[in-house]
């Protein structure tokens, strides 16, 4: 991609999260910002991602199989609000 500055911009990332075992793996993620993340439910019960910020993103309730994906622009924790033991961080490089 190239910018109007006159330089390459390098195109925004995808990353992957799986919910597995209770997990979100990887729990810990560095990426750029506006870079996407994805997270899959492979786990056997609902699992949802909510930003641990107010009024931040979250996802509906994410049943076995299904994913949801947000652009992310800060640095933010995150947990799932059905099971909270569950937490995970992304870090802005």
């Amino acid at each position: 991609m190239y910018s109007c500055s006159g330089g390459f911009k390098k195109a925004p990332g995808v990353y992957h999260v799986q919910i597995k075992d209770m997990k979100f793996q990887p729990a810990d993620l560095i990426v750029d910002k506006g870079d996407t993340v994805e997270w899959t439910n492979e786990d056997m019960t609902d699992h949802d991602v909510t930003e641990d910020a107010a009024n931040g993103w979250h996802s509906a309730p994410l049943a076995t199989g299904k994913s949801w994906k947000t652009a992310i622009y800060k640095n933010t924790t995150y947990h799932c609000n059905i099971h909270m033991v569950m937490k995970g961080n992304i870090t802005l490089e």
